[in-house]
């Protein structure tokens, strides 16, 4: 008799307390996707255009940029746990690569929009392959403190014609794993600061002016 009251204990218990789990996931499941904020979707479609304006990207690419990307454009989704109502470019691959990375192709007169180092506070990833090879073109000559600060991975491969301080490019990038800076017509001394930089991994520098 006593176990049998202890199992009724049990069930009325669980059936108490299951109505608002199920209630609180329904509600989860009826909340609309995360979605990118209207300033950083414009700064991926001026960035997209200013490596390759032939592309229209934006009659491409008409919808949430996280939701239908391109290629070369990765966000990051938060756990299922998490209420937000926002994601996050975290990756930007810029340059065709091959087949099985069919990264934004760069077009001759690719340019860089000073938005790159400026609008993407949550950018882990940055990779550029042959983007600047036709028209010189200047890195900014001081990066907001806000851009850098989560960035991982810095892959600057064959642009010669983008110029600027190798210093700039390692500014406020504190949580810097990966440094590859190969064939571009960067100048200037390593600055110091970089041994400061306890998560780097590898780093490499060769072929920059």
């Amino acid at each position: 008799m006593a176990t049998s009251h202890l199992n009724l204990f049990l069930l009325l218990t669980f059936l108490s307390t299951a109505p608002p789990f199920i209630i609180s996931q329904e509600n989860n499941l009826d909340a609309p996707p995360p979605q990118l904020p209207p300033s950083e979707q414009e700064a991926v479609y001026r960035v997209l255009n200013s490596v390759n304006s032939a592309i229209p990207w934006r009659t491409v690419f008409p919808d949430d940029l996280c939701a239908s990307p391109p290629d070369g454009v990765v966000c990051d989704y938060p756990d299922a746990s998490v209420a937000t109502t926002s994601v996050h470019v975290t990756e930007l691959h810029l340059g065709y690569v091959s087949d099985y990375a069919q990264n934004p192709p760069c077009s001759p007169n690719a340019t860089l929009d000073p938005l790159l180092f400026a609008s993407f506070k949550h950018l882990r990833k940055l990779f550029v392959y042959k983007c600047f090879t036709g028209a010189r073109v200047s890195l900014p000559a001081t990066v907001p403190e806000g851009f850098g600060s989560v960035l991982e991975e810095l892959v600057f491969i064959e642009n010669p014609s983008l110029s600027g301080e190798i210093g700039v490019l390692i500014g406020n990038f504190t949580k810097l794993r990966r440094l590859v800076l190969i064939g571009n017509g960067f100048h200037g001394s390593i600055p110091g600061r970089i041994f400061d930089l306890v998560s780097l991994q590898e780093i490499t520098l060769s072929r920059n002016m």
